[in-house]
């Protein structure tokens, strides 16, 4: 998608992730140029990683799954995943920046996982939940924290 004369051009290569802890989406805009390079979905965490515990009812025998820790552990697991991919990017484009997209609770969490080459790429950081929004809702959105942070 071409991003209209209103919004910042993009003066270096910069790939966006817009993520959450189960979707993310990889852009890549460089100039007014703004493309979807990659969609990633969560990978479940297999049920054997779970804590399990059953108990006898009147009924019959009840299985219940208790982990209280799952939900971090799996977003988690998910953000060293798109850690992964980044560095993997990065590892072939070493002139580009880097803008993150991830709900405000997370921003440390994922930037924590990222590559100190990674990190040296990384330009602005977003706390905003946006997998959901239309490309250019988000388009608008990023350029007005660009601008907010001069970038």
């Amino acid at each position: 998608m071409q991003i209209s004369q209103d919004f910042l051009p993009y003066e270096h290569k910069t790939l966006i992730l817009v993520c959450d802890s189960s979707h993310a989406k990889l852009y890549q805009a460089y100039d007014r140029n703004f493309e979807l390079m990659e969609e990633i979905k969560n990978d479940r965490i297999k049920l054997d990683d779970i804590e399990r515990y059953t108990t006898q009812t009147g009924g019959g025998i009840l299985s219940k799954i208790e982990d209280e820790d799952f939900k971090e552990r799996e977003t988690k697991m998910f953000y060293k995943k798109l850690a992964q991919i980044l560095f993997d990017r990065f590892h072939d484009e070493k002139n580009s920046k880097l803008i993150l997209v991830v709900p405000e609770g997370d921003k440390n969490v994922l930037v924590d996982l990222l590559h100190e080459e990674v990190k040296k790429s990384l330009v602005l950081v977003i706390g905003k939940q946006s997998t959901k929004i239309p490309e250019d809702q988000l388009v608008k959105m990023i350029d007005e924290e660009r601008r907010v942070a001069s970038y």
